[in-house]
């Protein structure tokens, strides 16, 4: 809805509590459709003016697989803004394109606490990359951060999910806990493997002694035949 709004050559506020009367928008921007510096790429934005930063603009475009948002201020004209945004954009065209990598996560670990249910801001990351790196060079890994202990609240940031080339961090979102885990959780999973790791040692300790058993028999076996066939 709001690019479909701030898209708009023209958008109609309709009747609301506060007035009877639609209230009409138009669309400004001097980048945009039937404007004198219309670009094709350019999907909408805002212009403004205040005494501190002067003229000011900001441009929402889509170009080569990505959506910048542009911001130009401090400058003396809205003119001069205009032709700086356009360099920008004119810079990133030429230099650099956009890909898009699913997130597909939904629990991490470490190594004191175990499959903790996560959600990312975003179920697609888009990062930005030089026209000299082919895309199958791109990484993706998980950076949480250090140390993180209990309890863990809903909503926490654990660390991020980032596309990479090389050491270069090319985009990230953002890692949150899904739910509250407290510290008894841990303890009923350390109580819960202590149990498992006892049952895995019951079971090797009864096959360990069946083994045993079975070779003293086998031996037994062995040694009566030798002594019937030596007699």
């Amino acid at each position: 809805a709001f690019i479909d709004i701030i898209s708009a050559p023209k958008y109609t506020i309709k009747k609301t509590n506060k007035t009877k009367k639609k209230r009409p928008l138009w669309n400004k921007h001097r980048m945009t459709k039937n404007q004198y510096a219309y670009d094709e790429d350019v999907i909408g934005g805002k212009d403004g003016f205040i005494k501190k930063s002067k003229c000011n603009l900001i441009t929402i475009a889509k170009t080569n697989d990505m959506t910048l948002v542009f911001v130009t201020m401090r400058c003396k004209s809205f003119d001069i803004c205009v032709d700086d945004t356009k360099k920008l954009l004119d810079y990133y065209r030429d230099n650099y394109y956009g890909i898009d990598l699913d997130v597909d996560l939904d629990k991490v670990s470490t190594d004191k606490i175990k499959d903790i249910p996560v959600y990312t801001e975003d179920s697609v990351l888009q990062a930005t990359v030089k026209k000299s790196v082919p895309e199958e060079d791109i990484t993706t890994e998980i950076s949480l951060i250090d140390d993180i202990k209990l309890p863990i609240q809903e909503n926490q940031v654990l660390g991020v999910f980032q596309a990479k080339h090389g050491d270069e961090v090319l985009g990230t979102t953002p890692i949150h806990a899904v739910k509250k885990i407290s510290k008894s959780r841990k303890i009923i999973v350390d109580i819960i493997l202590m149990l498992l790791t006892l049952l895995l040692l019951r079971i090797l300790y009864v096959k360990y002694k069946n083994a045993k058993r079975k070779r003293k028999r086998r031996l037994r076996r062995e040694r009566e035949r030798i002594i019937r066939d030596s007699k």
